[in-house]
């Protein structure tokens, strides 16, 4: 069972556009050249990739001497807890994105289904603002795909989030070694 699996990790992540991975990679090289941010976030499974994310870009920058400020919201459970309570969870990433982010900074989202109403609502915060956007996506890529400047989507069946999750975890060490070699 456990080579079926992988097997079908590695389909899942295969169908993942090279051409766009490599205009992220493109766009990250380029924000490691400005003082700007990478905001991060994402819930559940997609919330500790987009932790881990976040760490793997400051060390890929610093490793080639390119320092990327990537930050991620998902990280400041005061905040996470505040905002869902005071105002409601949907606007949890919004609301940091309206008191952080500046049209120079870029957004990062990951959600396996792409559709969850917080992502849609930093997305259209980010955009308002002026932000670059990036949605890392499963299933079919969902509002998430369609609203994001640029998009990866590793296609999978509805419902298979293990395979999309893994799928994402290797798509962002990908994109972090491709950094490293910049």
């Amino acid at each position: 069972m456990f080579t079926s699996y992988v097997k079908q990790v590695i389909d899942c992540a295969m169908n993942i556009n090279q051409k766009d991975i490599d205009k992220v990679v493109m766009l990250l090289d380029e924000i490691s050249t400005t003082q700007a941010g990478v905001y991060i976030l994402g819930n559940g499974g997609s919330a500790a990739i987009a932790s881990h994310f976040a760490i793997d870009l400051q060390k890929s920058g610093h490793a080639r001497g390119k320092s990327i400020r990537a930050i991620s919201l998902v990280d400041n459970v005061s905040v996470l807890t505040a905002v869902s309570n005071d105002i409601g969870y949907q606007e949890v990433f919004s609301w940091q994105i309206n008191e952080l982010c500046d049209s120079k900074d870029l957004l990062i989202t990951i959600s396996s289904s792409g559709n969850s109403s917080n992502i849609i609502h930093a997305l259209s915060a980010a955009s308002s603002k002026g932000m670059k956007t990036i949605s890392i996506s499963g299933f079919e890529g969902g509002k998430a795909s369609k609203l994001a400047n640029l998009s990866l989507v590793a296609k999978s069946e509805p419902g298979k989030y293990g395979l999309v999750e893994d799928s994402h975890s290797m798509l962002c060490h990908y994109i972090s070694s491709l950094l490293r070699l910049k």
